[in-house]
């Protein structure tokens, strides 16, 4: 919708009968056969056709082909041969219980993917395990150092003297096994090393908790994004392939994707200027497609507009009220909008082949930062640069990713100069100046939010729940039986369950249990197969073990990603109850759990126990709500919609010359994070809240701040782009730089915004509908504004590029108010009115 829609909405009805009136006299003309439209342009598919209807498996089971069944293949035989090792008596003796460790890693991390990316996992993994190792050891060391040696070397004499005096000996196996049982009852527990372990590991949990929630606190969400994304690319993919008409009009994309998905297709070529001839030629014909849709096309769909023009082709305009424009405005919109991505993919296939045909030599390209921290040890007097000499004068300029780290460091350097770039512009808003604290007052501050932050208290529930399931472990009365049981696995349940806030910490505890359940189902039914009532053949079992690794790897590698602990926990509880049962027949020790069933029902109770304490100390001291944390989400990308209005309004008739650069970095960032935020915000179901967002509320405004930030993105945009002569007469017209409207629109904002965050109600009179009051200072100005720029409202020039740029502007504009507007409603109905204001009855 459009300012120049709702100026002439109420003639509406008039235009509808126009064209009532001029279908007849249509369908009265010649009856030479026309065409059929598909022919005459292959850019709309013919609805008339009818479609081949063709059923589908669902998206987690159609992956019955050959890339894919390669990937399900590599990663079910390496996970089989490291399976093969636990039914290898030699290996399995060297491994011990651990040797299906390395099994649940490949499911966690399968061989999977990009070769590199696997590296990533396979030495991140490695880094962590190493990391762990030289803590422990360091733990254990300074455990060590606080008992006496002669406090050390009494008791164990002690305990020997007990073996030998011990009149059932020969029923426990010796005296060694006595010794170890004792040792496993606690007999050599010492409340000095009790208490450096439990400090130094607390600090070492705490410290990774932190830093992990630090830096991956959006890592569930994403999950939920990637799956979107992949749906929304089969969803396309399904109606390309179902349009036969479609297909030659995108036969050319198909040199795109190839040139995308194999940047080294150049390298491996015969002949290198026939692949880049061959990548010339499809630009070339993108381009011829896009000269055909305006020819075609855009005309074709201007034509049912002509009646808004008179004989001499100017917008017919009449004293009291403008002619309906909405259909002019959407057709001009979409083609600027296809244009556009047209001249995109044109940008990118060039600078792609202008790579390639410079770059021919095969080169390893760290990532950004790795480099960096080689550049920084290596470095010189200069600064050094990744791109080669002979490419820099070629290579043309992309958008900078700098942090607002770097911006501020930057903007220090550059002084008076940038002072009047966006860069200082956005820092300076984000900077309020609040009162000046002394430096002790600044620290004790930090380390007050420090602890209280989402990081902090999460990490120290996870602390909580550690202690509390390992405390059992370090007391002689429970030792033992913590032993026999294997508690740790409750404690590394509780662990794993552990997330910062309650939805999530249900839906994923519900997860877990249900792969719980199946895995050990599956898990008993491949240990009786293979065993039976025996201790089991290791050819039998590698057989079926076979078996059950396809089911769960497809489960790993191909079910959506919001279910993967599921199948983790699946697998891992399969290879318990097999490895186990395999452990205890065939190395028998102290402690083993058994076979078959006794291994799976243990396993069970440990779950529960370590999911239960995890949900009872989330609850304390008050249960974390992901409502409250996705509100102040939201309140803040308010925030920075406010800003970027404020940008908007301050520079648009002299835009410095990084605008363009920020107002894409910030639309990138707040749309990522919005959009990883869609998914779990159905979480918020789960929990117990107060709060008066409910879910569909807190979807819907999502999806409204995700509107605004399209919004202003468009009008910061198109403001860099309109000619300095236009922009000057078009922006003033629409109100976008009214001072009244600015300020209200700036009230509201604030006033929506604080209401996100706190639940408080909103005042009943606001300066809203904000788009209907745009409307009165723009009636009067659109006119003025159309007579000024004449010469674009002439049906000749509907395919002027300005005319489009100035219709995605106001198009932007209209949409920002509207959504404003529709965002002020929905908070309304979830938080309530206050201050209402009733006005006597005028005379």
């Amino acid at each position: 919708m459009s300012t120049h829609e709702a100026v002439g909405l109420s003639n509406g009805n008039d235009a509808l009968k126009n064209d009532a009136e001029k279908q007849p006299e249509q369908q009265a003309e010649p009856e030479e056969y026309v065409e059929p439209e598909k022919i005459q342009n292959p850019y709309f598919v013919n609805s008339t056709q009818p479609q081949e209807y063709r059923r589908q498996l669902p998206p987690w089971l159609d992956h019955f082909n050959a890339k894919d069944l390669k990937k399900l293949f590599k990663c079910t035989f390496a996970v089989w041969i490291q399976t093969i090792l636990i039914f290898i008596n030699p290996t399995l003796r060297v491994l011990g219980q651990a040797a299906f460790v390395g099994c649940i890693v490949l499911f966690i991390a399968p061989s999977a993917g990009i070769l590199f990316m696997q590296l990533i996992a396979t030495i991140s993994i490695l880094l962590g395990l190493v990391i762990g190792w030289a803590w422990g050891v360091i733990v254990m060391k300074t455990a060590l150092v606080t008992r006496p040696a002669a406090d050390l070397e009494a008791r164990y004499a002690l305990l020997q003297q007990m073996a030998q005096n011990t009149t059932n000996v020969g029923q426990a196996s010796g005296q060694s096994e006595y010794l170890q049982i004792q040792i496993f009852e606690g007999f050599m527990l010492d409340t000095r090393v009790t208490v450096t372990y439990f400090c130094m590991m607390g600090l070492f949990i705490y410290l990774v908790k932190c830093a992990e929630q630090k830096k991956n606190k959006e890592r569930w969400m994403q999950k939920y994004s990637e799956w979107q994304k992949r749906h929304t690319v089969n969803l396309i993919a399904d109606n390309w392939q179902n349009n036969p008409d479609t297909i030659r009009s995108v036969e050319h994309f198909a040199a795109i994707q190839k040139v995308l998905s194999k940047p080294d297709s150049l390298q491996k070529s015969t002949s290198r200027e026939e692949m880049l001839q061959a990548y010339n030629d499809t630009i070339r014909e993108l381009k011829n497609h896009r000269d055909k849709f305006i020819d075609l096309t855009s005309q074709r769909l201007r034509e049912p507009h002509d009646h808004l023009f008179n004989d001499n082709g100017h917008l017919r305009i009449e004293e009291d009220h403008f002619p309906p424009l909405s259909g002019l405005m959407w057709v001009l919109l979409f083609e600027e909008r296809l244009l556009q991505l047209v001249d995109a993919l044109d940008k990118l296939l060039s600078r792609i082949i202008d790579l390639e045909s410079r770059r021919t030599k095969v080169r390893l390209w760290l990532p950004n930062r790795l480099m960096g921290l080689v550049r920084w040890i290596f470095r010189s007097e200069g600064p050094e640069s990744s791109i080669p000499e002979a490419e820099k004068d070629s290579t043309e300029p992309v958008i900078s990713r700098t942090d607002s780290t770097q911006i501020n460091q930057e903007g220090k350097k550059d002084g008076k100069q940038d002072r009047k770039s966006v860069h200082a512009q956005l820092t300076s808003m984000r900077t309020p100046n609040s009162r000046q604290r002394s430096q002790p007052s600044q620290i004790l501050l930090k380390i007050t939010h420090w602890f209280a932050s989402t990081e902090g208290i999460f990490a120290l529930r996870v602390l909580v729940v550690t202690l509390v399931l390992t405390v059992p472990a370090v007391i002689r009365s429970s030792a033992g039986f913590y032993y026999r049981e294997k508690g740790l696995w409750a404690v590394i349940m509780a662990q794993l369950s552990m997330v910062p806030y309650t939805g999530e910490l249900f839906y994923g505890v519900i997860v877990r249990i249900v792969g719980t359940i199946i895995g050990g189902v599956v898990g008993m039914v491949a240990w009786y197969i293979g065993a039976g009532n025996g201790s089991g053949n290791p050819y039998g079992m590698a057989a079926i073990m076979a078996v059950v690794i396809v089911m769960f790897m497809w489960c790993r590698l191909f079910s959506p990603p919001t279910i993967m602990p599921a199948g983790i926990m699946m697998a891992a509880t399969a290879y318990l109850v097999v490895a186990y049962g395999w452990v205890d027949t065939h190395v028998p020790s102290y402690g083993n759990p058994g076979v078959g069933y006794s291994v799976f029902w243990r396993r069970l109770v440990l779950v529960f126990v370590g999911f239960g304490t995890a949900v009872i100390v989330n609850f304390l001291p008050r249960p974390p709500s992901a409502n409250r944390h996705y509100r102040r989400v939201l309140a803040e990308s308010l925030a920075g919609v406010r800003d970027r209005y404020a940008l908007f309004a301050s520079n648009w008739a002299d835009p410095p010359p990084d605008l363009h650069e920020i107002a894409e970095r910030e639309a990138l960032a707040t749309g990522e994070i919005l959009l990883s935020i869609v998914g779990p915000i159905k979480l918020t179901r789960l929990e117990f809240s107060t709060s008066n967002f409910d879910v569909d509320t807190l979807s819907q405004v999502c999806h409204l701040c995700m509107v605004l930030n399209h919004s202003i993105t468009q009008l910061l945009l198109y403001t860099t782009r309109l000619p300095e002569q236009l922009k000057t007469r078009i922006i003033p017209s629409t109100g976008a730089v009214d001072t009244d409207l600015i300020v209200e629109l700036m009230a509201v904002l604030s006033l929506v915004q604080q209401a996100l965050k706190s639940g408080d109600p909103l005042p009943a009179v606001l300066p809203t509908p904000l788009f209907t009051r745009s409307i009165g200072s723009a009636r009067h100005n659109v006119k003025q504004g159309i007579i000024e720029t004449d010469t674009l409202f002439v049906r000749d020039n509907l395919g002027d590029e300005r005319l489009r740029n100035y219709v995605a502007v106001l198009h932007a504009w209209v949409q920002f108010l509207g959504t404003v507007d529709e965002l002020v409603l929905v908070q309304k109905r979830a938080v309530g009115e206050t201050s209402d204001v009733v006005l006597p009855d005028k005379v």
